[in-house]
């Protein structure tokens, strides 16, 4: 597989810190690790399920279960102006080797020029993703996420995604014009961001489907599940990877597991990514339940995604997320998106 070190980026971040003092009861979760946090009374209401038609399956009907306080929240103004500015970001906190207004400035940028230009699903996205880093092999440590996929266009598996790709390339290409970035971002880490994007409106869509009317800012910054920042600065492909490596429409879930086997990845990380086989959500949940071997898995993220801040289920996803975002990705070794660098 060739390749070209044209793009320059590198870094990782600390995550973002909730400034936020948080008290009160502890949700309790069953079937996936992990602990809700602590919430406190003031921003959430019972029965306020609001889907986002940009989330469809995401934000689930059985909200309408939990019990929750129905109190008013005394939001300050410096709270409100302080959940304002991070949430700018999108989750994407300015790495400690850049300038930090010129780091700022572009997470916003991306946010932007993904909302203005992909309309795909963020299922689509997912498996966008899924498919351009599904051609690595552990075994060979070849393939895996490298921006490839914009050259596999003509096999059938990714005849789905081709409206994806011609937007994730949209997006490259407001982020290059940019006078914030210095060279131009890889295709590969413009498909990773975009899927987090997406990914994360989505999350957050579903914890303020469950707040007061205009408590949704301050709320996420709050309680939400921030995403992690990706580590930026892959290598992108010139050429396609090798062919016969993704399942085709209509597969079984036993071929996606044999797929997930070979790149390395477990059963809770298919489970987790079940969107991404089919591209919707709802078919990919029931390809898995069809197979006896994931249902328990599939039942335990179910009951994870019942609780109101969905920690158990939405944390595991990013790391699943990452792990694939990562997969045989070659990244250059300087720092240079950013001006002030």
């Amino acid at each position: 597989m060739a390749t070209t070190v044209s793009h320059v980026t590198h870094a990782r971040v600390a995550p973002m810190a909730t400034t936020t003092k948080v008290t009160a009861r502890t949700m309790r979760t069953s079937g996936v690790q992990g602990r809700e946090r602590r919430t406190k009374p003031g921003y959430f209401v019972k029965g306020r399920t609001e889907a986002s038609k940009r989330c469809r399956g995401m934000i689930s009907a059985s909200n309408e279960a939990n019990s929750l306080p129905e109190v008013s929240s005394n939001l300050d103004r410096r709270t409100i102006l302080m959940g304002t500015s991070l949430l700018a970001a999108a989750g994407l906190v300015p790495p400690q080797a850049y300038a930090a207004g010129d780091a700022a400035k572009f997470a916003t940028l991306a946010k932007e020029a993904v909302d203005e230009n992909v309309t795909a699903s963020w299922e689509i996205c997912l498996k966008a993703l899924l498919h351009d880093a599904a051609t690595y092999d552990k075994a060979t440590k070849t393939g895996g996420i490298n921006g490839s996929l914009q050259f596999e266009m003509d096999r059938p598996e990714n005849a789905i995604l081709k409206e994806v790709v011609e937007q994730v390339s949209a997006v490259k290409a407001v982020l290059d014009a940019s006078d914030i970035v210095l060279t131009p971002i890889s295709w590969s880490d413009t498909l990773v961001l975009t899927g987090l994007i997406k990914t994360t409106a989505c999350f957050k869509d579903s914890l303020c489907s469950k707040v007061k009317e205009g408590a949704c800012d301050i709320a996420y910054q709050a309680y939400g599940n921030k995403p992690p920042t990706p580590k930026l600065g892959r290598i992108d492909a010139v050429s396609a990877d090798a062919t016969g490596l993704i399942p085709a429409d209509g597969a079984s879930a036993a071929e996606f597991k044999a797929m997930f086997d070979r790149m390395g990845l477990t059963k809770t990380d298919l489970c987790l990514l079940a969107p991404a086989l089919t591209g919707d959500y709802a078919s990919g949940d029931a390809l898995l339940r069809a197979d006896p071997q994931f249902v328990g898995i599939m039942d335990g993220l179910e009951k994870a995604k019942r609780d109101i801040t969905r920690t158990s289920y939405e944390v595991p996803f990013y790391r699943a997320y990452i792990k694939i975002a990562s997969l045989g990705a070659k990244f250059v070794d300087k720092v240079g998106y950013f001006q002030g660098q």
